[in-house]
């Protein structure tokens, strides 16, 4: 009976099911967080290529640069569900303060569009 309580019909330990959702979450949390970055760097209104204009040079790089970086992220998230263990949870730590990070230029580079839109 005790047997029944602590695994699953397959065999499975409910401590690593715990374990898998969460892990599950967290990644699904991440893969949100970047949908997210995506869209906001795409409303920042440069063309997804490099477009050369007297007035708007640094913009399209800033914005190439974030483009990169956004795809860097889904890169490592990537190659995190394939991990296990300790350096799976590296990965995932390191991604999350990355995104952090790029979200707060991301809210910035917003700010200062919508400020030059009002002047």
């Amino acid at each position: 009976m005790k047997k029944q309580l602590n695994s699953f019909a397959d065999g499975e330990d409910i401590g690593e099911s715990r374990i898998t959702q969460a892990g599950d979450l967290v990644e699904n949390d991440l893969n949100l967080r970047l949908i997210e970055l995506k869209n906001d760097v795409n409303k920042l209104g440069s063309a997804p290529y490099r477009v050369w204009l007297e007035d708007s040079g640094r913009g399209s790089l800033r914005v190439g640069d974030l483009r990169v970086k956004v795809e860097a992220a889904r890169w490592m998230l990537r190659i995190a569900k394939h991990l296990n263990g300790a350096t799976r949870e590296l990965v995932i730590s390191t991604l999350q303060r990355f995104l952090d990070d790029l979200e707060s230029v991301v809210a910035s580079e917003m700010r200062a569009k919508e400020a030059a839109r009002a002047a």
